[in-house]
């Protein structure tokens, strides 16, 4: 995996990947790779394991296991610390490295993110005509997707 291009910085998850200590790697196949998240118990990062910037810019092969590698780890997450349920996050803001956060919520803890929170800031920005235009457009250029399959006309 490669983590410095001449003149850009150095990915940090690119770093955090080449310094992860075998023990502290709980998963990987040939795309993927899961380690603990701040020690933190149960809370786990997914990683591709080429630099990739975000989920629009996986191959085929990382999309495709995907769906099926977040189901099965999260579901081990959930059975191994009794969560009752399982946030995830991927924003890349921090690192512009495709990554997912699985992090259990245990019993009696609240919510990762407040979604009336959420919720309320969307109010405050919500702009019906925009999101209206936008859907159409979504809704053309993704039109056939569902026959043909995501990556037959998935934008690059």
């Amino acid at each position: 995996m490669a983590d410095r291009d001449e003149g850009k910085e150095v990915c940090g998850i690119c770093a955090y990947l080449r310094d992860l200590p075998a023990e502290r790697i709980v998963w990987e196949d040939d795309y993927w790779i899961c380690g603990g998240l701040l020690d933190v118990p149960g809370w786990t990062l997914v990683m591709t394991k080429r630099h990739t910037e975000g989920i629009w810019s996986l191959d085929d092969e990382e999309a495709a296991r995907f769906g099926p590698m977040m189901r099965d780890i999260a579901g081990v997450v959930k059975e191994a610390t009794g969560a009752e349920r399982i946030h995830y996050a991927a924003m890349g803001e921090i690192a512009p490295h495709y990554h997912n956060a699985i992090l259990p919520r245990l019993p009696g803890e609240v919510p990762v993110w407040d979604s009336n929170a959420l919720v309320t800031r969307a109010e405050g920005n919500g702009d019906p005509v925009a999101a209206l235009r936008i859907e159409l457009e979504l809704k053309d250029r993704l039109r056939g997707f569902a026959n043909n399959g995501m990556a037959s006309g998935a934008p690059s």
